[in-house]
Protein backbone atom coordinates (compact mmCIF):
# COMPACT_ATOMS: atom_id res chain seq x y z
CA UNK A 1 0.00 0.00 0.00
CA UNK A 2 1.56 3.13 -1.07
CA UNK A 3 1.56 6.02 1.65
CA UNK A 4 2.12 9.94 1.49
CA UNK A 5 2.35 11.99 4.55
CA UNK A 6 3.37 16.11 4.79
CA UNK A 7 5.35 17.24 7.52
CA UNK A 8 3.69 20.33 8.50
CA UNK A 9 7.15 21.35 10.86
CA UNK A 10 9.08 21.48 7.09
CA UNK A 11 6.29 22.61 4.83
CA UNK A 12 6.26 26.36 3.56
CA UNK A 13 2.95 26.48 2.18
CA UNK A 14 4.56 26.67 -1.36
CA UNK A 15 1.56 24.53 -2.83
CA UNK A 16 3.44 23.15 -5.40
CA UNK A 17 2.02 19.36 -3.89
CA UNK A 18 -1.74 20.74 -4.52
CA UNK A 19 -1.27 22.75 -7.59
CA UNK A 20 0.76 18.98 -9.02
CA UNK A 21 -1.40 16.96 -7.80
CA UNK A 22 -4.99 18.02 -6.37
CA UNK A 23 -6.42 14.41 -5.75
CA UNK A 24 -4.14 14.12 -2.94
CA UNK A 25 -2.54 17.05 -1.70
CA UNK A 26 -4.65 20.73 -0.92
CA UNK A 27 -3.13 23.78 0.78
CA UNK A 28 -5.55 24.06 4.20
CA UNK A 29 -5.59 27.88 4.18
CA UNK A 30 -6.06 28.09 8.14
CA UNK A 31 -2.32 25.92 8.91
CA UNK A 32 -0.88 27.65 5.71
CA UNK A 33 0.30 23.99 5.18
CA UNK A 34 -0.62 21.58 2.47
CA UNK A 35 -2.12 18.72 3.72
CA UNK A 36 -3.04 14.82 2.36
CA UNK A 37 -6.54 14.39 1.47
CA UNK A 38 -5.65 11.02 0.10
CA UNK A 39 -3.44 8.86 2.25
CA UNK A 40 -2.99 5.73 0.43
CA UNK A 41 -3.47 7.13 -3.60
CA UNK A 42 -3.75 4.57 -6.03
CA UNK A 43 -1.12 3.50 -8.58
CA UNK A 44 -2.31 5.62 -11.07
CA UNK A 45 -1.32 8.34 -8.64
CA UNK A 46 2.07 7.36 -7.91
CA UNK A 47 3.42 9.16 -11.03
CA UNK A 48 2.44 12.44 -10.03
CA UNK A 49 2.98 12.08 -6.16
CA UNK A 50 6.29 11.53 -6.96
CA UNK A 51 6.44 14.72 -8.72
CA UNK A 52 5.05 16.41 -5.71
CA UNK A 53 7.52 14.98 -3.57
CA UNK A 54 10.10 15.59 -6.23
CA UNK A 55 8.93 19.74 -6.48
CA UNK A 56 8.57 20.25 -2.83
CA UNK A 57 10.98 23.03 -1.97
CA UNK A 58 11.37 21.83 1.69
CA UNK A 59 11.75 17.96 1.33
CA UNK A 60 8.65 17.87 3.65
CA UNK A 61 6.80 15.12 1.37
CA UNK A 62 6.95 11.50 2.62
CA UNK A 63 6.00 8.53 0.13
CA UNK A 64 6.27 4.71 1.34
CA UNK A 65 5.26 1.65 -0.40
CA UNK A 66 5.28 2.68 -3.82
CA UNK A 67 7.48 0.59 -6.41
Amino acid sequence: MNTVSVDHSRCNGSANCALICPEVFELDEDLGKSTVIEPNPGDDLLEWVQQAVDKCPTQAISLTGAG
